[in-house]
């Protein structure tokens, strides 16, 4: 939008640049702040809220009592943190994503290969940079942490995504894991 002179004052710049310009992850990370919500597990899958909870203190007790990953380039181990087991999870939501198409993948990478994996491909695609990366899931570790898993491999995948959250709580960075 271009400025002309007496076409739009300050204060009509300014709401228009806050509504309208604001990227949208921005607004839903601020409604998760201000909307309260006590929930233990917000379950957007079809598994369990007991299995749910089983992974999660299988990943509590993963961290707090053996060596664990700081990133998944092999970097080196970190000692194990006994802190864990007293993360207990609050307003987690766990969500089942459809798994994404050979098409879709091949497009999304430019990688001819997938159009020769089988269905279900048990990977989703992540937001990566600017376009997508394929993954079996991902989780964003805000306050109210989100984990994304493809519907053919929940709940196998959703222990080390847990591991993530909890780490996360801890004060860990987990962007590179």
């Amino acid at each position: 939008m271009a400025y002309v002179t007496g076409y739009m004052s300050t204060v009509p710049r300014l709401l228009y640049s806050f509504f309208v310009q604001t990227p949208i992850e921005i607004w839903y990370r601020w409604l998760s702040l201000v909307i309260p919500q006590s929930k233990v597990w917000i379950n957007e899958s079809n598994t369990t809220e007991s299995v749910l909870q089983q992974y999660w203190e299988n990943a509590q007790n993963a961290i707090a009592t053996a060596p664990w990953p700081t990133t998944d380039q092999g970097a080196p181990m970190h000692a194990p943190d006994p802190r864990a087991l007293t993360v207990e999870p609050e307003n987690v939501t766990v969500v089942s994503v459809q798994d994404a198409s050979q098409l879709e993948l091949a497009t999304a990478t430019g990688d001819t290969r997938w159009l020769t994996v089988k269905s279900p491909s048990g990977t989703i695609l992540e937001p990566s940079g600017t376009g997508y990366a394929p993954c079996h899931a991902f989780s964003c570790c805000w306050k109210r942490p989100r984990v994304y898993a493809a519907a053919s491999q929940i709940p196998v995948v959703l222990q080390y995504e847990f591991e993530n959250v909890i780490l996360s709580r801890l004060g860990y960075d987990v962007s590179q894991r």
